[in-house]
């Protein structure tokens, strides 16, 4: 294998989840990504199989800043990007799937060793960055990797033996994937590019490319682009960002709203449709998927690390009502909350910060250029409130769930959005009044909170699996016991068809649990799981596919009785002879 020797390792926390989930096919042609605050983070769809069809999910990547009362693109109003120091701010995600990795490792892997592969390229009238600010910024990348996901996983990166020489394109700014399939067409001849969990490409740019973007990947999938301009080193933030996209995670966007000309910190599902919200794609302040360059520690919220598995037993709840700490580094860590609409809240601890850049910020939803001096509360420690917009079962995600949300703003009257996070003797009420979140005390490592809210439906089930037995329509079927809140018993569905049309039900208490189909001719079905308590079931987990082995035979096949046969046994003179008959024919005697 033409790897370089120089290799690096760090423990990586990554419970990741999935989750190739598709997205919308972008074209860089169609779509201006000059308007992005962040230059432009490109998502390149995943390549996922058709049966899971995850364009409901809305997964697009463009940055956007409009009301929901339109779903339409041509209502948004694009953001201006103003300032261009900072690299660390522009990633983004790629349009277009673009895929020649062969599948060995699948791009849901984000436990125990992961793998990544870079690729240093250049072209005839391109330099390659300097391989040693490459290693370094990896370096840390894999570093804070390791810090994000507590040591859950071991990253380590391999660096190409050298620089590969692929021919110019007429736009680096467009034509980068071009640019990372012919260095696919040359290593892949030494390097077993499917061994990896990502394979990262280090593209050379050049002032004069005026690219809108720093980084790009494939959303849920194994891919990065990542652009050094001028030969500087590829920016830590921006490695990461995209790291978070190829493991799933969407961007930490933020909400404003406002009725009667009152800004407020939410409001009601008729008013979010009646266009009394503004959103903000990269407004949530405190992860390294939102605005980054606001964010010293680069790091990833308690709702992120769930959506990748991340988080250790306990370290998140459902809850509608109590007194509860929050903590940094757990045991508790994040709670949902759920309100009479039926919207869910993600409760949990942050930590104050300050930013990178020592003359200041730009404010994701003004879009102006502020000083720290002059924005003495940029931001301190308090509880972040998350809005989650979509939330839904998603085999392809690394947790098993896929969900998309909005940080709440505390204080809407003011132009940040760094200073989002609610703090002691604060308190939010949710419009519907439903879900109250009141702030007890704030520390500089946890919080106290009092929520109340709606009794909540039991999470969904997790680790489900089922194993078929010798007879066609029984299976066993095992899973994660749920236990918050408590279940009184499960629902196992099965099905003909993966649209779960005129599904067959049945009730299991315990894991492992049989399962009995009745006059089950087939040697395949469709399953999914749901938990069931006193408030009503949970979310189905996304359907799977079980197959009987080709020997299973039918329940209660018809048993062939064969009669006995009789015999006789005759003489005849001197001739014995046995006849299949129960007397002898004429002429013979019967014997005994």
């Amino acid at each position: 294998m033409n790897i370089e020797v120089r290799r690096f390792s760090a423990l990586v926390g990554v419970m990741l989840v999935w989750s190739a989930a598709a997205v919308s096919a972008l074209s860089l042609g169609e779509h201006d990504h000059s308007q992005h605050l962040h230059g432009s983070d490109l998502i390149v769809a995943a390549n996922v199989p058709s049966a899971h069809d995850h364009s409901s999910h809305d997964h697009s990547s463009l940055v956007r800043f409009s009301n929901f009362a339109s779903s339409a693109d041509a209502d948004d109003v694009k953001w201006v990007k103003l300032y261009e120091k900072f690299p660390q701010s522009e990633s983004e995600s790629v349009p277009a799937a673009v895929r020649s990795l062969a599948d060995t490792v699948s791009a849901s892997t984000v436990i125990g060793d992961l793998r990544v592969l870079v690729v240093n390229i250049s072209t005839p009238t391109r330099t390659a960055a300097p391989r040693g600010v490459v290693v370094d910024a990896y370096t840390q990348a894999a570093t804070r990797v390791s810090w994000m996901s507590r040591g859950m996983a071991n990253v380590s990166v391999d660096f190409f033996s050298r620089d590969v020489v692929v021919p110019d394109v007429a736009n680096v700014c467009t034509g980068y994937t071009t640019l990372s399939a012919a260095a696919d067409a040359i290593i892949s001849a030494e390097v077993s590019l499917g061994s990896y969990r990502s394979v990262d490409y280090v593209i050379p740019g050049l002032s004069t490319d005026n690219c809108t973007w720093a980084g790009a990947a494939t959303k849920g999938g194994k891919q990065s682009w990542i652009l050094s301009k001028n030969n500087a080193a590829p920016s830590l933030g921006t490695i990461v960002h995209e790291w978070g996209h190829q493991y799933s995670l969407p961007h930490l966007r933020a909400i404003r709203c406002s009725k009667d000309g009152q800004d407020l910190h939410f409001v009601d599902r008729a008013g979010r449709v009646a266009g009394q919200c503004s959103t903000a794609e990269y407004g949530g302040a405190f992860s390294i998927m939102g605005v980054s360059e606001a964010n010293n520690s680069s790091a990833m919220t308690f709702g992120e690390r769930s959506q990748l598995g991340w988080l250790r037993d306990g370290e998140e709840r459902r809850e509608h009502e109590g007194v509860f700490t929050l903590g940094y580094d757990g045991p508790l860590s994040l709670l949902w909350l759920q309100n009479s609409e039926g919207d869910f809240f993600q409760i949990e601890f942050v930590k104050a910060f300050t930013s990178p850049h020592s003359w200041g910020f730009v404010n994701p939803f003004t879009k102006k250029w502020h000083f720290i001096d002059q924005t003495p509360n940029y931001t301190h420690p308090g509880v972040m409130i998350k809005y989650i917009s979509v939330l839904a079962p998603d085999s392809w995600s690394p947790a098993g769930y896929w969900a998309e949300g909005y940080v709440l703003d505390a204080t809407p009257e003011t132009i940040l959005s760094t200073d989002a996070a609610f703090r002691a003797g604060t308190n939010f009420i949710d419009p519907t009044g439903s879900v109250n979140v009141e702030v007890l005390s704030v520390a500089d490592s946890s919080a106290q909170v009092r929520i109340r809210g709606v009794p909540l439906k039991p999470l969904t089930v997790k680790g489900v699996q089922a194993v078929a037995t010798e007879t066609r329509g029984v299976f066993d079927v095992s899973f994660t016991p749920s236990s918050n809140p408590p279940v009184t018993h499960y629902e196992v569905q099965v099905s003909n068809n993966i649209e779960f049309a005129n599904p067959q039900t049945f009730e299991v208490t315990a894991s492992p649990g049989r399962i009995t189909i009745p006059k089950h001719i087939n040697f395949w079905t469709y399953y999914r799981v749901a938990a069931v308590n006193s408030v009503g079931r949970g979310e189905f987990t996304a359907e799977k596919f079980l197959e009987w082995p080709k020997t299973a035979k039918l329940q209660n096949a018809p048993v062939i009785v064969t009669t006995p046969t009789k015999s006789v046994v005759c003489k005849k003179r001197t001739q014995v002879k046995t006849f299949s008959r129960a007397k002898c024919p004429a002429g013979w005697s019967k014997i005994g």
